[in-house]
């Protein structure tokens, strides 16, 4: 997954197995099975399997469109 940010919308990963790393504007955290991660509009954001990983991705806003993104490099 690219380093991006969306404008319009949240979403919210659950861990349904596996392990990984999120960056949310530049700070990482370690993820496992049963996590949940927020992200808010306007935050920029990835994650990075560590190992085979599985995610549910529930995305909430007024507007879901493949045009809401915005990619970064890492700095």
């Amino acid at each position: 997954m690219s380093y991006h940010m969306h404008h319009h919308r949240d979403e919210v990963w659950t861990v349904v197995s596996g392990n990984g790393v999120v960056t949310i504007d530049d700070r990482k955290m370690d993820i496992k099975v049963g996590d949940v991660v927020t992200v808010k509009a306007g935050y920029k954001h990835m994650v990075e399997a560590v190992t085979n990983l599985d995610i549910v991705e529930v995305q909430i806003g007024k507007e879901i469109s493949v045009d809401d993104k915005e990619k970064y490099d890492l700095e």
